[in-house]
């Protein structure tokens, strides 16, 4: 079980992701506690500092994936809205991201970075098409630089397009875009989907990475979730990508990661 976590190098206004200011210790204490990497949420290309990339190579993690939706809780850039000027903005500022996605050979997620916009009265449709447009694009972009991406569905309260994990993955076929993956939610799941476990088990063949939180965002065994059958359908069906924790620092940043890989953990030995 590949397990990672989490984290941004600066304060953010995002909640469910770690930052410490001693990042060096940070990633110490996650390498001991047995994580194998970190899913890095940056405003931009230029926050992989060569201080961070010496607090995560040097703690022997590897970098999982780069989540982007710093890009729009701090810029308000995002690929769906009727504002062309902002799309062309999200897009730059994506496609950015790829030199440092393809030197440390991880998918880069587009989740938040959709954005939460509220379309006009009777826009729904173009603002959709638009930016769905826009994402293509992106994909097209993005396989030409031999980078991955992946989708991640967000729950209506966040995100007002590709809610449910089905939606996301109708768009994925239907654009044929191979270099595209799904990021299953178990949080954002818990809001939308009826059984997270038979949501899973459904669209296994197009799900690349999983993020795990309980269902009041806290460390898996904080809430109702059953992680115990999740974990169950992933291991029977041979999943091979990463579970990345993403959960509020709560109690604090060390206390949530260590609780949440140590419920995991006891998860995994209770099916042995």
């Amino acid at each position: 079980m590949r397990v990672g976590i989490s984290i941004s190098p600066l304060p953010t206004r995002f909640g469910p992701v770690l930052h410490e200011g001693d990042l060096g210790g940070l990633c110490g204490s996650l390498a001991k506690a047995g994580y194998s990497g970190v899913e890095l949420s940056l405003v931009a290309p230029e926050a992989f500092t060569p201080e961070l990339a010496s607090a995560v190579s040097g703690n022997g993690l590897v970098v999982f994936s780069i989540a982007t939706g710093q890009s729009y809780i701090r810029d308000k850039l995002c690929l769906y809205t009727a504002d062309a000027r902002i799309r062309e903005a999200a897009v730059n500022r994506l496609t950015g991201f790829f030199p440092l996605a393809r030197k440390l050979g991880c998918p880069i997620i587009i989740g938040g970075v959709r954005g939460n916009e509220v379309p006009e009265a009777g826009e729904m449709a173009r603002v959709q098409d638009l930016g769905d447009t826009a994402f293509r694009r992106l994909a097209t972009l993005a396989a030409t630089e031999g980078v991955n991406l992946l989708l991640e569905p967000i729950n209506r309260y966040e995100s007002r397009f590709f809610n449910t994990v089905d939606s996301g993955a109708r768009f994925i076929a239907a654009a044929k875009l191979s270099n595209v993956k799904l990021l299953a939610d178990t949080f954002h799941m818990n809001i939308e989907e009826a059984d997270i476990t038979a949501t899973v088990q459904s669209h296994l063949n197009l799900i690349g990475y999983v993020h795990v939180a309980d269902s009041n965002r806290l460390y898996p065994g904080a809430g109702h979730i059953d992680f115990r059958r999740l974990l169950s359908c992933l291991e029977a069906n041979r999943y091979q990508g990463v579970i990345g924790v993403e959960v509020l620092p709560s109690p604090d940043p060390r206390e949530a990661a260590m609780r949440s890989i140590q419920t995991l953990r006891q998860y995994v030995a209770d099916r042995t």
